[in-house]
């Protein structure tokens, strides 16, 4: 109930910026009747939604084959959706689904799909140029090569391009795509066709098709996070401690209110990354570290957010030491012995998987070089290069974020799950002694660890609650012990369901007051609200 009140007060109550008033802030969404609408169909929606997650929590309680929980995690991702659509199509037009052609159409709020539709018609020749053009940036076109595309790889705009050949070349692709797709969302486009008209463009079928395409692979990509989220956990807790803390992702406010960028891709590739890598580990399996490489590949081509989350994945790996042999109380000296002379094979094991992951990033980087000439890490260097000058044009006070960046995190993520994770997560670190083997502990630490040292070093000063999406996940890994059944003596009552309803109730209605609220692309501000 206090992060209920204090996520209201927050965001309708008091009248406060959300920012930093000269640097930047966030807009507020205004009052109407369409508000109290939203709020009433969310919770609606809810109500199938918790039906979903606790028939799901009934049936894995007890033992259950794995194609009952496949089906079980296609039913939480389709809840999932239903909370999203019923959210986003009751929401005032500019604020729910009809901002999606705004906001991938436009170059302010992304400009991929231009970039895809006009400079990119050649895949191959795109890819081939991408240096000379993230180079030309800076020379002869002399753009803002440090906002969305200078400091990005191309790999937002491929797939982009390959999504709208498919529109194109598919009768049936772009049936499909035009037939699913809101009316609210066809009024956004004809006034953008409009608008396309007056300035002699046009905006044909396809390339409506491919917007409301890309959205949808947006929203089904973030959802299906909550399948690797379980798979993460399924490591170490039961089947149906995974699935309660699964059931938290789709609730998560911030993926919301910045649907449909291209940041709510990050946290599910993430977590698929870690868990093959970490599943790898437990079972020394090839296919799982090519998996994990080939994860880590995509990810980097779409965005360099993926960078701090592989160095997240070392340090916990690390953390874990699973080079060193587990002690073992015996007074037999042979037994003993043999545990040591096993550490040289353990290590080995550790650089075995390192090279195959490595095999796996490293083929597909070097097959596209090799089709496109596509110099990967140049690219790279370019986006930081253009990363790094964007806080010469524009003015950040580091003191003043340092304070702002976790409390903007916090709301992102949800002040209930922030709350139990300060309350049940430091308590699980410290109880665990400071060289934990626990992977979702040592995934915990190294997100303090990572995450902690970008925001002392000022790296996100501003929009930190859209551009640390991809940091959702880890804290929420130490959820797990805490709703852990627990059965008391007197009344063998499993208290920590009861809690854990109560946090999906908490966090729906902490999510709801803030996707009502915050204008996560100024639309406020251009409508003259």
């Amino acid at each position: 109930m206090a992060c209920i009140i204090a996520t209201a007060l927050l965001l309708w109550a008091l009248p406060i910026p959300l920012g930093i008033e000269g640097e930047w802030t966030w807009s507020r969404i205004p009052h109407s009747l369409e508000t109290a609408i939203t709020w009433g169909a969310g919770l609606l929606a809810f109500s199938v939604y918790v039906t979903v997650a606790w028939m799901g929590d009934e049936v894995l309680l007890r033992p259950s084959s794995r194609g009952r929980r496949g089906c079980l995690l296609a039913l939480l991702v389709l809840a999932g959706g239903l909370w999203w659509n019923v959210i986003l199509m009751t929401m005032p037009s500019a604020y729910g689904y009809g901002r999606v052609p705004f906001v991938l159409y436009y170059p302010g709020p992304s400009g991929y799909f231009l970039q895809a539709r006009d400079d990119a018609v050649d895949v191959r020749s795109f890819l081939r140029d991408y240096e000379t053009l993230l180079r030309e940036y800076e020379t002869k076109l002399r753009k803002e090569a440090y906002l969305h595309i200078g400091t990005h790889p191309p790999g937002l705009t491929a797939s982009i391009r390959v999504l709208l050949g498919a529109c194109r070349q598919s009768e049936l692709v772009r049936s499909v795509l035009l037939w699913s797709e809101p009316a609210i969302v066809r009024e956004s486009v004809r006034e953008i066709r409009r608008n396309a008209a007056a300035g002699g463009e046009k905006l044909s079928e396809a390339d409506e098709a491919c917007l409301w395409g890309a959205a949808c692979l947006v929203e089904i990509t973030f959802l299906l996070g909550a399948v690797c989220l379980y798979w993460l956990l399924r490591l170490e807790h039961a089947p149906h401690v995974a699935w309660r803390v699964a059931a938290i992702w789709p609730l998560i406010p911030g993926a919301l209110v910045f649907f449909p960028k291209s940041d709510l891709l990050f946290p599910t590739l993430a977590l698929a990354c870690a868990s093959a890598w970490f599943h790898g580990l437990r079972r020394r399996s090839v296919a799982l570290y090519l998996l994990a490489g080939a994860v880590a590949w995509i990810g980097m081509m779409l965005s360099l957010a993926i960078a701090p989350v592989l160095l997240l994945i070392a340090v916990a790996t690390l953390w874990m030491r699973p080079w060193k042999a587990e002690r073992i109380d015996s007074a037999n000296i042979d037994i003993a012995d043999e545990s040591l002379s096993r550490r040289p094979l353990v290590l080995r094991g550790l650089f075995s998987a390192i090279g195959w992951g490595a095999v796996g990033f490293l083929v597909p980087l070097i097959t596209i070089w090799a089709w496109s000439g596509l110099n990967a890490f140049a690219v790279w260097s370019w986006n930081l290069h253009n990363h790094a000058k964007f806080y010469e044009h524009f003015t950040r006070t580091w003191g003043m974020w340092l304070l702002l960046n976790p409390v903007e995190f916090a709301m992102t993520l949800g002040l209930p799950i922030t709350a139990f994770v300060l309350v049940f997560g430091l308590r699980r670190v410290t109880t665990v002694g400071p060289r934990p083997k626990s992977v979702t502990v040592s995934l915990f630490v190294a997100w303090c660890l990572v995450h902690g040292g970008l925001w002392l070093a000022g790296k996100n000063m501003g929009e930190a609650a859209r551009l640390w999406l991809v940091f959702n996940p880890w804290p929420m890994l130490v959820l797990a012990a805490a709703l852990t059944p627990r059965e008391t003596v007197l009344s063998r009552i499993d208290f920590t369901r009861v809690v854990w309803l109560s946090l999906l109730l908490a966090q729906a209605i902490c999510c709801l007051l803030t996707v009502t609220r915050v204008d996560g692309f100024h639309f406020a501000e251009l409508l003259g609200a």
